[in-house]
């Protein structure tokens, strides 16, 4: 939200700025653009990030069914999944002052028709495993799991088009693949270990990737994503108590892996998205967690922390 004066009720939010010599290459600080005004006073142009407020609903509903089969030292394990998507999400972007500059929209189904709004889109994925335990102290394994995709075309409406919604592209919501393999030791009965490498497509993400921008639009390739490789280390103790009680401990690097601007700065558009889309920064997470259970129930509790995120879970299963 906008600050304002509390007197006045000016809006007093400071908006990001830049500095763009003439024909680039790429931006300056604001004491080399004052040099550059020195000879020529158009060498060197302040250019604004134009504020912007987003607003996104989004719901996905999975509907599987599963199966799995062993034969010998192998297990095998199938499931197909389909899936319901709805996605509507809004970016308006507003003048320093905080007058509207443009909307842009993507969703799931074609805004300018209400009788069309509420269409979910739809998409059948398929997954599937394999596990060789030789024995009860050691299994090996890998997994894949197809990443679904959706139609989400992308609206713009701007002055220019008397803001009536104009349709930019049909874009594609694609949902990452995710592969790895991993190996499970039990040294002791009560103690297991585990360690996987899980391959997870980020690029996916940039599938059909379009911006409303007309000037970014025709750089090549210029949002990307990295498809990155996860690192899942942990462990479990078992204490056959009365009621068994287990402790879990993990550790698990993310890799960096968001959309990002790799285009020329040469542009005040592109400047702009470079500072929209940054390069992220990997993380280490560390969690713990522990359960117990009954011949009937089971309750589990988790925490994982890193630098940016806290996340907690609470699990309960019956069995009937």
């Amino acid at each position: 939200m906008p600050e304002r004066n509390q007197f006045t009720g000016a809006v007093t939010t400071d908006v990001p700025n830049f500095f763009l010599p003439r024909n680039g290459p790429a931006p300056v600080s604001s004491a080399e653009c004052e040099r550059l005004r020195q000879n020529d006073p158009f060498a060197c142009v302040e250019y604004t990030i134009l504020p912007f407020i987003s607003a996104l609903t989004i719901r996905e509903r999975t509907f599987g069914i599963a199966g799995a089969y062993k034969i010998g030292n192998f297990s095998f394990g199938a499931t197909a999944r389909y899936q319901r998507f709805n996605e509507t999400a809004f970016t308006f972007r507003v003048t320093p002052t905080f007058d509207f500059s443009s909307i842009s929209v993507q969703a799931t189904s074609d805004i300018r028709n209400d009788t069309d709004r509420a269409k979910d889109k739809h998409d059948v994925t398929f997954a599937g495993g394999v596990k060789w335990a030789p024995g009860d102290k050691f299994s090996v394994g890998a997994v894949y799991k197809q990443g679904a995709k959706f139609t989400a075309p992308t609206f713009a409406a701007n002055s220019d088009t008397g803001f009536e919604f104009v349709r930019v592209s049909n874009t594609t919501f694609h949902v990452p693949d995710v592969y790895g393999v991993g190996v499970s030791v039990r040294p002791i009965p009560v103690l297991t270990l585990n360690a996987d490498a899980v391959r997870v497509t980020y690029s996916n993400l940039v599938d059909n990737f379009i911006s409303i921008n007309e000037a970014i639009r025709s750089i090549d390739k210029a949002y990307k994503a990295s498809d990155v490789t996860e690192i899942h280390v942990g462990g479990e103790y078992f204490f056959a108590m009365k009621i068994p009680f287990a402790i879990r401990a993990g550790w698990w690097r993310d890799p960096a892996h968001s959309i990002e601007y790799r285009g020329p700065l040469a542009l005040p558009d592109a400047v702009a998205a470079a500072i929209l889309y940054p390069k992220s920064t990997s993380q280490n997470h560390v969690s713990v967690g522990g359960g117990f259970a009954w011949p009937r129930f089971q309750i589990d509790a988790a925490y994982d922390t890193s630098k940016y995120y806290k996340v907690g879970s609470l699990s309960a299963v019956v069995r009937f």
